[in-house]
């Protein structure tokens, strides 16, 4: 088995550590160590029977493999520069539904529920909640995340670091470009530019960002 800490004591973090057990009784490949958490008031808690360890710096003297479990995709590419190089495995829960020709990048969260058909791209890190879909030829970016009941059409492509929040739907080959954010419930029925908030039916931008804004 496998050594390995979750990056994150958050809703997200203790969720994974839930979806790890789950893993376990299918076939054992992990030995959950505990959390790390930059949260100081964090330090020395437990949950779920796990010690939080110290924070994201506690790996940099123990190099063991870590599943990032920060939702937000411009914080959770900050915390994964901070640790390269990394080691992290993907987390597909067996009631995750994914077909034979989809390629995951490193560092994946497939949550419960989710199904991803074939021939779609993964990304680094991206985050899949629960009961979404993500239909053939779709491309996800790195570090995306998306919110339960999310639906991603046939060739659609989500650029990198985007955020799409619950119940969104992204209609067949529409682009949503890099470091995007789709409010809750929105119809992309348009490509959506890069560095955009879009809201409602269809989706609409209500703000830009200047390019690079998740570096700050």
């Amino acid at each position: 088995m496998n050594d390995v800490v979750i990056v994150g004591a958050g809703g997200l973090g203790r969720e994974v550590s839930e979806w790890i057990e789950d893993i376990n009784e299918v076939a054992p490949r992990y030995r959950l160590v505990g959390f790390v958490d930059d949260d100081p008031a964090k330090a020395g808690a437990h949950f779920h029977d796990l010690p939080v360890l110290g924070n994201v710096e506690w790996l940099r003297e123990h190099p063991i493999s870590a599943v990032i479990a920060v939702g937000n995709p411009a914080a959770k590419r900050k915390v994964i520069e901070r640790l390269s190089p990394l080691r992290s495995p993907s987390i597909i829960h067996p009631n995750a539904i994914v077909g034979r020709f989809v390629e995951i990048g490193e560092g994946a969260i497939i949550c419960p529920g989710a199904i991803v058909t074939t021939d779609v791209r993964l990304g680094r890190f991206v985050a899949l909640n629960f009961d979404l879909t993500v239909g053939h030829d779709a491309t996800i970016g790195d570090f995306c995340t998306l919110a339960p009941g999310v639906h991603v059409s046939g060739y659609a492509r989500i650029g990198e670091g985007c955020e799409l929040g619950a119940g969104v739907v992204v209609m067949p080959s529409i682009e949503v470009g890099a470091w995007s954010v789709l409010g809750a419930g929105a119809v992309a029925t348009t490509n959506i530019p890069s560095s955009s908030t879009a809201v409602g039916v269809p989706a609409r931008v209500i703000k830009s960002r200047p390019d690079g804004w998740h570096l700050t």
